[in-house]
């Protein structure tokens, strides 16, 4: 088998990537290209020794989009398909690029404080990373959202208990009573108990919806101001992917 076959052998087990008509991914992976990584031709050996000329035109988690120079066909290619040299050239490559990620959740900080672990959204990020830099502005922000979290939560459980038991008095007081009159003023009494517990339990209900789309608001309207610029350091801690915030002061 030449090397042309065994290099179409091995590049047939890819697949095009995301599933693209072959138009739209052109257009796609053309703005990858001039955002992400340079598209230069390289040589990338596969795990069978088989040399593969491509540009590589972007770095995902898992896997490498490129364009084979043979034929200029775009593959999205596995990194465990490569060699451990290129795999590692590619991994610090994706760890140098930046990319916008919205940071919506703060849980905690790690490693003496130089982390904060927190929930975020973006490309080829987990949903729970490990945090250095996080600018200050955004802290206070998810704080505030964590403790009006925490107010919500702790009525929610009020309301709840307080539901059940409204539910368990009116279900075993009479609605309507006749006989002994001590009997009926009693009755009346729990009713009358009943009924302002349901008034109450309705106000409460109120103040939770309240609360709750108070929280809603808050966090549409600070949401822009916690997507800031990360890029992937390539560490791990405590099972943590570690990304670092972009600080204007580092980079003048």
């Amino acid at each position: 088998m030449s090397g042309n076959d065994a290099t179409a052998g091995k590049t047939s087990q890819l697949t095009l990537a995301h599933g693209m008509k072959p138009k739209l991914l052109g257009l796609v992976l053309l703005l990858l290209a001039a955002l992400a990584v340079p598209a230069q031709t390289r040589s990338l050996v596969l795990q069978s020794g088989t040399n593969l000329e491509a540009q590589v035109l972007s770095i995902g988690l898992d896997s490498v989009t490129i364009r084979r120079a043979a034929d200029g066909k775009v593959y999205s290619l596995p990194l465990a398909y490569l060699s451990a040299s290129n795999r590692l050239e590619l991994v610090a490559e994706r760890a140098k690029q930046w990319q916008p990620i919205e940071v919506y959740q703060i849980e905690g900080s790690a490693s003496a404080g130089r982390y904060q672990r927190c929930r975020v959204r973006g490309t080829n990020v987990s949903e729970t990373i490990l945090v250095q830099l996080l600018p200050p502005s955004i802290e206070a922000i998810l704080n505030n959202r964590n403790q009006q979290a925490a107010q919500i939560a702790v009525l929610a459980d009020r309301v709840e208990q307080q539901d059940w038991n409204v539910q368990r008095a009116d279900a075993t007081t009479p609605h309507s009573v006749s006989g002994d009159s001590d009997y009926v003023a009693f009755v009346m009494a729990q009713r009358a108990r009943v009924n302002l517990a349901i008034v109450d339990l309705n106000q409460a209900k109120t103040n939770l919806f309240r609360l709750e789309q108070a929280y809603a608001d808050y966090c549409d309207r600070t949401r822009a101001a916690t997507i800031v610029q990360m890029k992937n350091t390539g560490l791990v801690y405590d099972g943590l992917q570690v990304w670092e915030c972009f600080d204007p002061r580092k980079h003048r």
